[in-house]
């Protein structure tokens, strides 16, 4: 009996210690933007992070002032929004992610808002208009530019999230009488395309849908379009003790190309998933 008792004492004393072994790496608050392949983004990170130890909550679908206030306040320690969001937000303007660009936003969002600004993804982004085939010959339309002469024949699909977009490009490509706007749910954006309701739609480079040979990216031909890269933001203070956080994230940024992106998207919409439902084996 006392040999029996010694050998389950030693069972329990082993299982203390190897649950004492498996300490947490810490716990984080991860945020993103209401894009929905920011989230995305964000919660294939929250994998990584969470396969390395680390207690991950998730706040998706934030604007760009709750991203920068809670950041801020270190109610969320990183965050994952488009550069073309921030520079908007910070009122620093230009046409593409170079490396200027990036300090400029990078200073002023460190000094005003305690923000580290991280690198970003390889994956562009970049929003434009979308139409069939068949409209894009039908209209004699293949630039951006030479929606001004048709504008008020066609009905635009334009989501919630993107009709400052929307304004912005309508000003700069000169168009005044696009009278003609519906707003529609983002996922359903192709579908009333199809059936007929919308004859043209905003949409990003990386929409799957727009990898069939049905649709025409309308060429941005006087280059207004800016690139729009998944950048990860960290808050200083959270940063200083936590810099193994973006050390996983310089690893995993590389994987994210456009065509990764695009290939992820077709997955979530050919498949009915959600943002939670993707994980680190879509990426691989």
């Amino acid at each position: 009996m006392k040999k029996i008792f010694a050998i389950l004492l030693c069972f329990i004393l082993v299982g203390c210690v190897s649950t004492s072994q498996k300490k947490s790496s810490g716990k984080v608050v991860i945020g993103a933007s209401t894009n929905n392949e920011d989230a995305l983004i964000a919660e294939l990170y929250a994998d990584v992070l969470e396969s390395k130890g680390y207690d991950v909550d998730r706040e998706y679908g934030l604007s760009e002032q709750d991203i920068f206030n809670k950041l801020k306040g270190n109610k969320i320690n990183i965050a994952f929004n488009g550069m073309e969001n921030i520079s908007d937000y910070l009122q620093v303007g230009s046409n593409s992610a170079d490396n200027d660009y990036y300090e400029m936003a990078s200073n002023k969002i460190q000094s005003k808002y305690n923000i580290r600004l991280q690198s970003y993804t390889k994956a562009n982004r970049k929003i434009s208009f979308v139409m069939e085939k068949t409209n894009s010959k039908k209209f004699n339309v293949s630039k951006l530019s030479e929606l001004k002469n048709v504008s008020s024949k066609l009905v635009v699909g334009v989501d919630s999230s993107h009709s400052n977009k929307f304004t912005e490009l309508c000003e700069l490509y000169g168009i005044k009488d696009w009278d003609s706007k519906s707003v529609v749910a983002y996922k359903k954006r192709y579908r009333k395309m199809l059936d007929k309701r919308v004859d043209i739609v905003m949409g990003s480079l990386n929409d799957s849908p727009i990898k069939s040979k049905r649709y025409v990216v309308l060429k941005d031909d006087k280059s207004y379009c800016k690139s729009n890269p998944c950048v990860l933001m960290v808050n200083q203070d959270y940063l200083k003790n936590n810099k193994k956080v973006v050390s996983y994230w310089n690893v995993m940024k590389n994987k994210i190309t456009d065509k990764k992106l695009s290939t992820l998207n077709n997955q979530m919409n050919s498949k009915g998933l959600s943002i939670e439902d993707m994980g680190l084996d879509n990426l691989m």
